[in-house]
């Protein structure tokens, strides 16, 4: 697993602060634990518990991504409280810090490194920024759910292409161009079914489409994964 994998296994953007992968990590452990305890269901116990182990292995790569910035500010610090107690010694009856340029240097690298400074300013973060995944990171997959935006967006590329290849090729070599798009339709569909709380074969249901088109996501995590639109939904 990968620092930026371990940033979307916390459901988090990548390069966001240790205070907010702390506080996240606090929050899907509790969120997840008790849920674990809830479920009366045997696959989603199993989830759940995969889940946490997740996020487990997740918080520890990026508490090694943090260590080095870490023991880089712990050595600023000490090294500014070494060049502070140099300066208070007198030289030939005057201090070192007399000189007014070298004494606003030192302040100025003193002040500039000795802050710690962990990925982005979490105050300026805003909640956009806690995804639980990427559009179209996997068209052709069955497992997962999507959002309803995405599923609408998926619809109308199959529809476009569907069009196209039919008014521009004739025989059975347009299958060779049907069979993925339809593949990729069907993955999207059974998907924004999972993200509807419900079985992939819903999408085979007369008039279900129209759900598929409208219904609002289930919210939290089910037995198919996390909730698409993120933290809270």
């Amino acid at each position: 697993m990968t620092v930026r994998d371990a940033y979307r296994a916390l459901d988090l953007a990548p390069g966001l602060g240790k205070d907010r992968v702390e506080s996240q990590f606090q929050r899907l452990t509790i969120d997840l634990k008790n849920r674990l305890s809830q479920s009366k269901s045997p696959n989603l116990q199993t989830f759940y518990a995969s889940r946490l182990e997740e996020i487990e292995a997740a918080k520890a790569i990026l508490d090694q991504h943090f260590a080095p910035d870490e023991a880089k500010v712990s050595d600023v610090s000490d090294n500014s409280g070494i060049d502070t107690e140099a300066t208070d010694d007198p030289v030939d009856g005057q201090q070192e810090t007399d000189d007014p340029i070298d004494g606003q240097q030192a302040s100025d690298n003193i002040d500039s490194d000795s802050t710690p400074t962990f990925g982005n300013n979490e105050v300026n973060e805003p909640d956009s920024l806690t995804l639980k995944s990427y559009m179209f990171s996997k068209p052709f997959s069955f497992e997962g759910r999507i959002r309803r935006t995405e599923y609408c967006l998926s619809f109308i590329i199959h529809y476009t292409l569907g069009i196209l290849l039919s008014e521009s090729a004739n025989g059975p070599e347009v299958l060779l161009f049907l069979i993925p798009i339809w593949w990729f339709a069907l993955a999207q569909g059974v998907k924004r079914c999972h993200d509807r709380g419900n079985s992939g074969w819903y999408c085979f249901i007369p008039f279900y489409i129209l759900w598929m088109f409208f219904g609002d996501s289930e919210e939290g995590i089910n037995e198919y994964g996390p909730n698409p639109k993120g933290i809270g939904n």
